[in-house]
């Protein structure tokens, strides 16, 4: 016992004396009066000329290591004077202060500096701080990368030291493309990857949407983007030649047919002196006349996984939710989808608390997934019933239902998947009003979501009102535009559907 008392109190010691050691290495960085190395930093009008001690610039940074060496350096009254004009004064004292302390205080006055430091930092070879700001990134900052996408991606491809920045860019480029053509960096984003962007199929865009993004990115590789330039009527025989040869390699990834007549009107047509004389003819008897176009290599519309665009939720949750049904860890890539979902309901249309119209909409249907928007708050829940509503039935048990939460505007909430537990799961209908529900869990005519029978709490509210809600009927993909619906009890009714190609086709 006394040995370890002695251990401990040792211990103790040497924590209280690295401590002391540490305190008295910071106050170097405001106190003592022997530096020797005179850093001036930044550029006109913004220098600023800061002091520091050449053992601790070479003990922390091999940068610093060769570049006051006596090789390199030149000393002028025993004083060594360096200039860093690409660093500026605010992003450097961060860099001076973790080289003195070893600490970093991260705060919101920072956000517009994260990418600068990590440039400062590998130029001067300090790869602790720049795996600490990464780490720190992706797991605080979550919502501030998401913004930044394309300026974080095209930085951290110039930066090797950046990898895990750049890996998670790639990521999201190919789970979720349209987070990178709706940037407001979109500018910024290089030639490359945008017209891999446009190549997706995956893109959860209305294709006027990318047209707008495309003629955006345009504008600014052109210098178009000015007040001056605001108006197009302003616009030079010169300005349109530019915007022409700028879009060359990406005019050739929209799909024209697709877009409305009158977003042909108001978005293309004053844009018709970059397009091809051939495009412009074949969009003019389209639009005008009502002709097909006879080019055979037309662009098929890119995959959607609903007849009916939902207004809840996008393709992404639809994955998701299709990789829940299907008990996929990994998760399904939008490509891999097995289910296309069919409109059956929308409470904003039919009656949003109306039994009576849900079941006649969805009695039978077979499987659905059930989505609902709560009024005032940035979170969808819903719930996927394996097996039919049934409005002559009071509950059934279908031990493959679940019911969930998904965020759509924080970036930092987390998506919960609910499944049954002790294979109890009452899915149907609830008390005399017959009302659709899966259990106290999730009864959206009454507003109620209190977790009893699922395995988790969705969400951290018992009681809400729904904005909207709509049902989606879950058909099953044989191939490249068939859907098939296993569900219908007569064999010889087994139909397959083929949806209107103007809605969708693959």
């Amino acid at each position: 016992m006394a040995n370890k008392l002695e251990k401990l109190l040792e211990k103790s010691l040497e924590k209280s004396l690295e401590n002391s050691f540490l305190r008295d290495i910071r106050q170097l960085l405001h106190e003592a009066d022997d530096y020797n190395v005179l850093l001036e930093v930044g550029q006109e009008p913004n220098i600023e000329t800061f002091k520091a001690h050449s053992v601790i610039l070479r003990a922390r940074s091999t940068y610093f290591r060769a570049a006051l060496s006596t090789n390199w350096a030149k000393t002028n009254d025993g004083i060594i004077k360096m200039n860093k004009p690409n660093i500026t004064p605010d992003v450097f004292r961060v860099i001076l202060k973790f080289m003195y302390t070893g600490t970093i205080v991260m705060s919101d006055n920072m956000l517009s500096y994260y990418l600068d430091i990590l440039i400062a930092a590998d130029e001067l070879a300090l790869i602790e701080l720049i795996d600490y700001l990464v780490e720190y990134i992706l797991k605080k900052e979550t919502f501030w990368f998401r913004r930044n996408l394309v300026k974080i991606h095209r930085i951290s491809s110039q930066h090797e030291a950046f990898h895990k920045l750049k890996t998670t860019c790639e990521e999201i480029i190919q789970k979720d493309s349209s987070t990178f053509l709706r940037s407001k960096d979109i500018g910024d984003l290089e030639e490359s990857i945008l017209i891999r962007l446009l190549k997706s199929d995956n893109l959860d865009l209305k294709e006027i949407e990318i047209w707008n993004q495309i003629i955006k990115w345009g504008k600014v590789q052109c210098s178009l983007n000015s007040n001056d330039k605001e108006n197009i009527k302003d616009w030079s025989t010169k300005d349109f030649d530019m915007l022409r040869l700028t879009l060359a390699n990406c005019l050739s990834h929209v799909r024209f047919f697709l877009i409305s007549g009158a977003d042909y009107h108001d978005k293309i047509r004053p844009f018709k002196k970059i397009l091809s004389k051939e495009l412009k003819n074949e969009l003019r008897e389209f639009y005008v006349a009502g002709r097909k176009p006879n080019r055979s290599n037309i662009l098929l519309p890119r995959l959607k996984y609903a007849d009916e665009e939902s207004i809840l939720i996008k393709l992404k949750h639809f994955t998701l939710i299709s990789s829940w049904i299907d008990r996929k860890r990994q998760g399904y890539q939008p490509e891999q989808v097995p289910y296309v979902f069919r409109l059956l309901y929308r409470g904003s249309r039919d009656g949003l608390k109306d039994a009576d119209k849900f079941y006649q909409k969805c009695n039978y249907q077979g499987p659905t997934i059930v989505i609902i928007k709560p009024s005032g708050i940035n979170k969808i829940i819903g719930g996927y019933n394996a097996d039919v509503w049934n409005k002559n039935q009071k509950y059934d048990t279908v031990t493959n239902s679940f019911i969930f939460s998904l965020g759509i505007n924080n970036e930092n909430d987390t998506d919960i998947c609910s499944r049954v537990k002790n294979n109890v799961n009452k899915v149907g209908c609830a008390g005399q009003e017959k009302l659709p529900w899966f259990g106290n869990d999730l009864n959206w005519i009454k507003g109620v979501c209190k977790q009893q029978i699922y395995e988790k709490q969705i969400v951290d509210f018992e009681k809400f009102n729904s904005e909207d809600v709509e049902v989606y009927k879950v058909l099953l993909k044989v191939n490249n535009n068939i859907f098939f619906d296993e569900y219908n009890e007569d064999l010889s009714d087994h139909t397959t559907t083929i949806f209107n190609s103007e809605i969708i086709e693959y």
